[in-house]
């Protein structure tokens, strides 16, 4: 297994309502398989906790260990109280959707170039793009300052 799992809920439209939790991860062969689900009755912080408490017993904690989701706060807290030497990532898909909110012309493009520049291994190379990228989408820039580590280079992106 890569040490980056992905976790997210889904919500059950049943009688029964609740959420479908779960986590996932790719192997070496680009092949995706579940770790664990639960059914749960909503995306709380104590279910959220419970979850990765419980995950902790078959993955343990490690700072080789990346988590990846989208930005619920319930999730990203549980992370940090239950993996304490885990890190926490954005995926890089959910960004580029909220990105395309922040511009008014040619979403999909500037998404894209998100996206793009958000695969960039090279910290010199990423930080050009990223800079020019700032200059070119001032709103898009602010908004990911205020929700992403990106400017120190401490956030880890999972492209979808």
């Amino acid at each position: 297994m890569r040490k980056v799992i992905i976790v997210d809920a889904t919500f059950l439209k049943t009688i029964y309502k609740g959420v479908l939790i779960f986590a996932i991860a790719q192997d070496l062969n680009h092949h995706h398989y579940p770790l664990a689900f639960a059914v749960a009755d909503g995306e709380k912080d104590v279910t959220w906790k419970w979850f990765f408490e419980t995950l902790k017993t078959v993955i343990p904690d490690s700072s080789e260990l990346v988590f990846i989701s989208d930005r619920k706060t319930s999730l990203i807290k549980a992370v940090a109280e239950v993996y304490l030497s885990s890190h926490y990532g954005n995926c890089v898909y959910y960004l580029s959707q909220n990105v395309r909110t922040k511009v008014t012309y040619n979403k999909e493009e500037v998404a894209k170039k998100f996206r793009q520049i958000a695969a960039i291994c090279s910290v010199s190379e990423f930080e050009h793009e990223y800079a020019d990228f700032r200059r070119r989408n001032p709103k898009v820039a602010t908004y990911l300052d205020d929700h992403t580590n990106l400017e120190n280079g401490q956030d880890v992106f999972f492209p979808e």
